[in-house]
């Protein structure tokens, strides 16, 4: 492996760098933002699927105890587009605590495991095609490379993360469309549902 200090061998490498993995060459960036503002905006959990702010993912405003979270995530969204959600909603500039930027791989690698490399967590690229949590899949997958290392069966890995997360990324792609699609006053009366669940159950 060549890094900036050198060279370096190794018998086995595991890529868990996130977005910003080395091994996998599929990667495709979505950017986020989020923004800490020191009052309530609304209460519990508000997700916003609306293309005049992100044409393909959502935006989000959670209460935690009367500090608002408030944030915004597309491909190649630009602070400006931020700045347009929250003015939005009404929020002045002195009104943020704090506000940074985060980038998310949702670019699947070709392969993610070889004779002396295995791929794991957000850094394959297997996470949740519709709320983009990746803790979960992060968990598994890490799991998966630590049995089939400990077996010294590497070549397995990558059939098992196929047949673990193939379905649900499937049904995720599905709800995707399907939220970007639908007139999101047809969710409505799921609201009072939605707000006892945690966000990274969402696909």
């Amino acid at each position: 492996v060549k890094t900036n200090r050198g060279i370096f061998n190794f018998d086995l490498v595991v890529d868990a760098s996130g977005a910003f993995s080395l091994l996998n060459k599929n990667k495709k960036l979505v950017i986020g933002m989020e923004a800490i503002v020191k009052r309530k905006i609304l209460p519990d959990i508000n997700l916003f699927f609306d293309k005049s702010f992100s044409k393909n993912y959502f935006g989000w405003i959670i209460d935690v105890n009367g500090i608002s979270k408030i944030g915004l995530m597309d491909e190649k969204l630009k602070i400006s587009e931020f700045e347009k959600f929250l003015k939005f909603f009404g929020i002045e500039k002195d009104e943020i605590n704090e506000i940074y930027s985060y980038p998310i791989n949702v670019g699947i690698a070709n392969k993610v495991a070889g004779k002396n490399f295995l791929i794991v967590g957000e850094a394959s690229g297997f996470i949740k095609p519709l709320s983009l949590g990746g803790i979960n899949f992060s968990i598994i997958s890490s799991f998966l490379a630590y049995k089939y290392i400990k077996r010294n069966e590497i070549e397995k890995y990558e059939k098992a993360m196929k047949r673990v997360f193939w379905k649900s990324l499937k049904i995720g792609n599905f709800l995707k469309k399907v939220f970007h699609s639908i007139d999101i006053r047809f969710f409505k009366p799921f609201v009072p549902i939605a707000k006892n669940l945690d966000p990274d159950f969402l696909y």
